[in-house]
């Protein structure tokens, strides 16, 4: 269907370029004809492509190795991190926490925001604003707190921790709510 749909563009193309050449000072017999058949072979072409690109979304979203399996793990991952740094605010030092906010950013996080724009395609772009509004949100906040830590104000920074984990579980409450 995939080289079907590809020569009925490239057709259809050919077929009305063929007769939009035919429209000059005299109109010549064939360019109607010609022109409505290459339009009606890049519509029917686009047809059928988006159709196979529906059913190949609809397929890839099923399964534990789906791209939204893999969303739902990415930002389930982000969620444990935040959870934990939260936790451990309380019974690690502050330059502890300050590494491990390194390494959850380098880690982790990376792996979730490093791929935004498959995810946009996948969630849709206001489910994807949606979501996204807590994952930068909450990164925002664990940056806040690593520089804060970094420039002495460890107490001040730690204090940002529990809106970092709000701002994940926002955004983890938002993609539960997206059928993709």
């Amino acid at each position: 269907m995939k080289s079907l749909a590809q020569f009925l563009v490239v057709a259809g193309f050919c077929l009305g370029t063929l007769g939009a050449a035919g429209f000059g000072d005299t109109v010549e017999p064939a360019a109607w004809p010609l022109i409505v058949t290459g339009i009606a072979g890049l519509a029917a072409g686009g047809t059928l492509q988006r159709r196979r690109a529906n059913a190949d979304r609809t397929e890839s979203a099923k399964g534990e190795g789906s791209q939204r399996a893999q969303f739902d793990t990415a930002l389930a991952a982000v969620a444990a991190g935040v959870a934990e740094l939260a936790e451990a605010a309380g019974t690690k030092s502050a330059e502890e926490v300050r590494e491990q906010i390194d390494h959850l950013l380098g880690g982790a996080y990376f792996d979730l925001t490093s791929r935004n724009e498959e995810w946009m395609g996948l969630l849709g772009f206001a489910d994807y604003a949606a979501v996204w509004d807590g994952v930068a949100g909450c990164e925002r906040r664990l940056s806040r707190c690593w520089s804060m830590i970094t420039d002495g104000f460890p107490d001040e920074g730690l204090a940002e921790l529990p809106g970092a984990l709000a701002r994940i579980q926002t955004a983890a409450q938002a993609a539960s709510l997206v059928q993709a």
